[in-house]
């Protein structure tokens, strides 16, 4: 089940916003201050900024999504102002802009959802939660993501609302939570009777249901969608990427007839429709997938090939990777030894580029959040202490004010003791103060441990994408028969100097010991019985790396990092399961 879940992108189906035509008039049905003329004008430019998208023209479509973007600032209102914000930064993310998406998103958030500007409409905003809940997905900060959603709130929630937390609850390994979701998704959709909406609602029930394998289910809602189209006369055309999907679950099911029948009917209905043209050339990957099963390398390579030669622009960089293994596996089955490694170097080097542009933007990612969360502390410290400054400039005022008050003599009594009573409330004030300034760098500090826990965090994420590289590249050299010594030589270079697997273990294992002296010096203290490796493991608890991180970075199995684990909860003493995080937590 521990499947990363964007291996969705590998399937049939299309299951996020489509970027059409009709939005801007549903921006339009929102409370505008925009005359006609202006609206016209808007208009014209989304549909420009529509046609760049749509044939993937990135300077040009980035032109006009920021004319788009300004005209709506300058003369819609807030939500046109985010709606723009929101297709930018879609249409960033489509081009692999994570770094200038997530600024973007950012900047939208400071400037129109941030808790603390006033009068704020959470309702208006929730397209940038949303935003910021996905990205989190991309640097494994989940629980995080589902916060972002839960801030957004919307008072009719869609079905995307309910999908996007369905993945983050995949991810955290909760299933029953990520189903009652979609559940409650297809109620709601029920209850609002809106056809569309509810097809929606159940065709994401079975992409969840798919994800957490449980195939069965999904072929159910699946089906229970298809009948909806049918039953409600709906345009079947638009709806071909469900019959996929469908297809998708047989596959997986092993029953490859079924699939193949599905997932035909899905790119003969996708193959017209650009809205739809990634669910066709999911499908046609699978049907070739199914064509080698069947020892049909013929027809598995026809069909290959059209798709690179009339799609290949459109073709995303997983994808092609799957289109590269597959070209390999039907030139291993006709015997074409040079056509085969051709196509081995080329998985090679795209493989490597997009496990290094992986790393890259998870690091990206992470340094743009700590570098925002450690901007706003700073700012709150410093406020502080302006206000600390205020306050002892005050007490200097008043101390001497207070010799005056003393040299007066008895008659100045009552108004020395009004005196002391003042004092003494403006103590207590600078002494709250004091206290707040306190706690602010306290949480500062806090802060730096948990940027810390990120770094650690990203350098096991890049082991984890090195070890599953080298292990896809020696699966596929035990698969070559007679492959010649020199290429031999050459992939075997490349991984000694290339995945230096050794050396980012060791950066991880250098990362525990500098995560905070005071922690390892304190549970020694408490438990002086630890070994060395223990007290690394116990950081690594801290840093809420999972049991998988843990082992990848120690070089284990998955099944001895828990065993390690328990070992250590019985040598702490931790009151129950699931408490040792919160028992570490206490040496921080």
């Amino acid at each position: 089940m521990k499947k990363i879940f964007f291996i969705l992108l590998l399937f049939p189906g299309v299951v996020i916003g489509q970027f059409d035509s009709d939005s801007l008039s549903n921006v339009q049905s929102n409370e505008s201050l925009e005359t006609p003329e202006q609206y016209e004008k808007a208009k014209s430019i989304w549909i420009k900024f529509h046609y760049y998208s749509s044939i993937n023209h990135y300077d040009s479509c980035m032109y006009y999504g920021d004319l788009f973007l300004n005209h709506r600032i300058k003369y819609g209102t807030v939500y046109h102002a985010i709606y723009a914000y929101h297709h930018k930064i879609n249409n960033l993310k489509k081009f692999n802009k994570l770094n200038e998406a997530f600024k973007l998103t950012l900047t939208a958030y400071d400037q129109y959802c941030n808790k603390n500007i006033d009068n704020i409409n959470c309702e208006d905003c929730h397209l940038i939660y949303d935003q910021l809940s996905q990205f989190m997905i991309t640097i494994k900060n989940y629980r995080q993501g589902i916060n972002y959603i839960n801030n957004g709130c919307i008072t009719q929630k869609n079905e995307m609302h309910f999908y996007l937390k369905a993945k983050l609850y995949v991810l955290l390994d909760e299933p029953d939570s990520a189903l009652i979701q979609t559940l409650e998704s297809i109620r709601i959709a029920r209850v609002q009777n809106i056809p569309n909406n509810l097809v929606a609602a159940y065709n994401q029930h079975g992409l969840i249901s798919k994800n957490l394998e449980r195939y069965d289910d999904a072929i159910f809602a699946f089906s229970e969608a298809i009948k909806l189209v049918d039953s409600l006369s709906l345009d079947e055309s638009r709806y071909g990427y469900i019959v996929g999907n469908l297809g998708s679950c047989y596959y997986q099911k092993g029953d490859f007839d079924a699939a193949y029948k599905y997932l035909q009917i899905d790119a003969d209905k996708s193959k017209e429709r650009d809205a739809d043209r990634e669910s066709y050339l999911n499908a046609e990957i699978m049907l070739a997938k199914i064509d080698l099963k069947r020892k049909d390398h013929k027809l598995a390579l026809h069909r290959l090939d059209v798709m690179m030669e009339v799609h290949e622009s459109l073709v995303r960089p997983l994808q092609k990777l799957t289109v590269l293994e597959l070209y390999m596996q039907a030139f291993k089955l006709s015997g074409n030894k040079s056509k085969y490694e051709f196509y081995l170097k080329q998985w090679i080097a795209l493989i490597k580029t997009e496990a290094t542009l992986s790393i890259d933007a998870n690091q990206n990612l992470t340094e743009i959040l700590s570098a925002n969360a450690l901007e706003e502390i700073t700012i709150q410290i410093e406020n502080e202490k302006q206000l600390l400054s205020q306050q002892l400039v005050i007490n200097e005022q008043e101390s001497r004010l207070q010799k005056w008050v003393l040299i007066a003599g008895a008659l100045f009594i009552i108004l020395v003791t009004f005196f002391f009573l003042s004092r003494y409330r403006k103590s207590a004030l600078l002494k709250d103060t004091l206290l707040k300034l306190a706690n602010k760098e306290q949480d500062f500090l806090k802060l730096k441990v948990q940027e810390e826990s990120r770094n650690v965090k990203l350098l096991s994420h890049e082991l984890m994408i090195k070890q599953d590289f080298s292990k896809k590249i020696i699966d596929k050299l035990d698969q070559i028969e007679g492959i010649n010594k020199p290429t031999l030589k050459k992939i075997e270079f490349f991984i000694d100097n290339e995945l230096d697997v050794k050396s980012t273990r060791a950066h991880v294992q250098k990362r525990m010991g500098d995560l905070s002296s005071s922690f390892y010096a304190d549970l020694n203290i408490k438990h002086d019985k630890l070994t060395d490796l223990e007290l690394k493991l116990a950081s690594m608890v801290v840093m809420k790396m999972s049991n998988k991180e843990i082992a990848i970075s120690r070089g284990i199995t998955l099944e001895s990092s828990k065993k390690a684990k328990n070992r250590l909860k019985k040598k702490l003493g931790a009151p129950a399961d699931g408490e040792l995080l919160s028992y570490l937590n206490r040496f921080l």
